[in-house]
């Protein structure tokens, strides 16, 4: 392997990589949000985006985390990668805010409350509860939405 790799955080940084370019928005999402649509549906569409990513790539947040708490040089990995999507979300909730379709509120609590929430619900879950969460993705996805879509109207 370290024919390929000089150092393992080169290796690190390759298999982040690799999981972050899998992470896209779909289609639908991104034209819900590029037209200002209702946070009514676009919201339970970001959550539905993130419990997938969550289901799909559960060791992308292990390496994500030791990548911010362990590496210097992340947030250019993160910026690179995962900007784009935060700041398409941000620039959302800031036009919804500006059109009174939701609360005038800082767009990054939204943006970061429902990464945040989602990303860490079932390791912390395990943590304080002391058993293992039962993941289903669909209801999962919608009781958050619920409760995202009341807290930023």
């Amino acid at each position: 392997m370290f024919r390929y790799f000089a150092r393992k955080a080169d290796l690190f940084w390759a298999a982040a990589e690799s999981r972050l370019n899998r992470l896209k928005l779909g289609r639908g999402l991104q034209n819900g949000l590029a037209k200002d649509g209702d946070p009514g549906l676009i919201v339970p569409m970001i959550v539905g985006f993130l419990v997938d990513a969550m289901m799909q790539q559960p060791q992308l947040m292990r390496l994500l985390y030791v990548a911010a708490f362990e590496l210097p040089g992340s947030e250019r990995m993160f910026r690179e990668h995962l900007g784009p999507i935060f700041d398409a979300l941000n620039a959302y909730f800031v036009r919804c805010a500006a059109k009174g379709m939701t609360h005038d509120f800082e767009p990054t609590i939204a943006t970061l409350g429902m990464a945040a929430a989602v990303s860490t619900h079932y390791a912390l879950h395990h943590m304080f509860a002391g058993n293992v969460l039962s993941w289903n993705g669909e209801e999962t996805a919608h009781a958050y939405a619920r409760f995202w879509v009341k807290a930023v109207r």
